[in-house]
């Protein structure tokens, strides 16, 4: 069975009950089994009352009940949706495909691949999805290639060229959107757009968002070019690269309420990207703020400044409406700058409000802010180009002589760096600890790793 299948069977809720009553108490019935609705061909079309031609992904998914597996993993082509969007009624479903590079699903024009507007769980894998568009006149336009109204499920799996639009409103998930949680692992979202007043151009939450072995890129909004959530944000083993927004380049993590939430980014690297504004790299107003072993580098922005307000264009802690516990340990913070001044790193203090900064090992270039004790200030990196340095994400080599080899911890007692997955067996690969100590930063060096540090870019004065 795939592994999303048995993600899916896991967190399923199977509980039936009857319409029957004896002895003034509901009886429940047994346990449904789920079913396996095989997909044969590729076909799309509104035929058989809408369902699609028999043996199409339209008709298996017509078909399927709460809890199905829709199953296209002996296909090996590209469905395109002729009659619109795939309409999920189930509240709980999966689809399992053959691979990102056997199975795309192509929206038409004004429409979404998959919209599901029920409360449950939508589990996809193994399968790119492609085109989705939707633009509205007035009120809110979400989910350019999948909508969910409850979680999403989305691993092994790519989304592209989606968009959002609305005349009058918000948009929001550029490729994706899931009102109550999405889990994204393995994926790429790569050239997806949040059009107008726009939050998160690659993928968007109302609630939790989780990116785990990700690629982000060169996906556009408003606010989060990347991905934006107003719930926990955690982003693991990733790279958020070359998107763009007006604020926040690559992730917003913004709440507006006392709640808890928390942004935690580990193993990651946030690099490229820019704002038209303020803050390229990544903005959080969350109650607590983790950052361990991660990579921010050369992310732009026109302004730093507003007013007074001082905007870090590698990362940018607020503290309002809450006060912000900051966990910053092992990161490198560097080479982000506006025009040609180099800002890291800020802090920015609501009325009333405090921020908790604690860590060690850190490297932050440019910043006045209050940052750990120990931390290596104006010293340069020395950073190698974002390239594949192996594993299934992109990242900044640590080059012959970086201050930052050795120098570093491993509070998140990660077994591997960014470059390690959850299937590496001893020997690891990538280990996150080689010689005395951690690199600090999302990259370990290793023996192996012969870079030496001609022809770097440098860094700012």
């Amino acid at each position: 069975m795939p592994s999303l299948a048995r993600d899916a069977l896991r967190y399923r809720r199977t509980a039936v009950f009857a319409g029957l009553v004896a002895a003034g108490m509901a009886l429940p019935l047994p346990a449904q089994p789920s079913q396996n609705w095989v997909v044969t061909n590729c076909d799309d079309d509104n035929s058989n009352g809408g369902q699609g031609p028999v043996g199409s992904l339209r008709h298996a998914v017509a078909q399927a009940a709460s809890l199905d597996t829709i199953d296209m993993t002996g296909l090996d082509c590209t469905i395109t949706l002729q009659a619109g969007a795939i309409q999920i009624p189930q509240n709980t479903l999966t689809l399992t495909g053959p691979g990102v590079d056997h199975l795309t699903i192509v929206a038409t024009a004004g429409n979404r691949v998959l919209n599901n507007t029920n409360i449950g769980s939508l589990f996809i894998s193994g399968l790119t999805v492609t085109l989705g568009s939707i633009h509205l006149a007035s009120g809110n336009a979400y989910g350019g290639c999948i909508y969910s109204g409850g979680t999403v499920d989305f691993r092994h799996a790519a989304a592209t060229y989606c968009s959002v639009r609305t005349d009058s409103g918000k948009s929001g998930g550029g490729a994706i959107y899931a009102k109550t949680g999405m889990d994204l692992r393995y994926c790429t979202l790569d050239h997806n757009n949040a059009f107008g007043f726009g939050y998160g151009g690659g993928a968007r939450s109302s609630n939790s968002l989780s990116l785990k072995y990700c690629t982000v890129s060169h996906n556009s909004a408003l606010i989060g070019g990347g991905i934006s959530g107003t719930g926990n944000v955690t982003v693991t083993s990733s790279t958020i690269v070359a998107n763009t927004a007006g604020r926040s380049g690559a992730i917003d993590a913004f709440n507006l309420t006392p709640t808890g939430k928390i942004l935690t980014l580990v193993n990651s690297t946030i690099s490229g990207n820019s704002a038209s504004s303020r803050v390229g790299g990544v903005f959080a107003n969350t109650p607590t703020v983790n950052v361990r072993n991660s990579t921010i580098a050369f992310n732009t922005a026109a302004g730093g400044k507003s007013g007074m307000t001082t905007y870090g264009v590698g990362l940018t802690v607020q503290a309002a409406p809450n006060s912000v516990t900051l966990n910053l340990d092992s990161s490198l913070i560097a080479n982000n700058a506006y025009a040609s001044t180099p800002l890291d790193f800020s802090v920015i203090l609501g009325i009333g409000k405090s921020i908790t900064t604690n860590g060690a090992h850190d490297l932050v270039y440019a910043t006045s802010d209050t940052v750990p004790g120990g931390t290596m200030q104006h010293t340069c990196p020395l950073l190698g180009p974002l390239r594949n340095n192996g594993g299934p994400t992109a990242t900044h080599a640590l080059l012959s002589g970086s201050p930052a080899i050795d120098a570093g911890s491993n509070p998140a007692n990660k077994d591997e760096d960014q470059r390690g997955i959850d299937i590496d067996t001893a020997p690891l690969p990538y280990p996150r600890v080689v010689g005395p100590a951690a690199d600090i930063g999302a990259f370990e060096v290793h023996p192996d790793d012969a870079v030496f540090s001609a022809g770097f870019e440098g860094c700012l004065p």
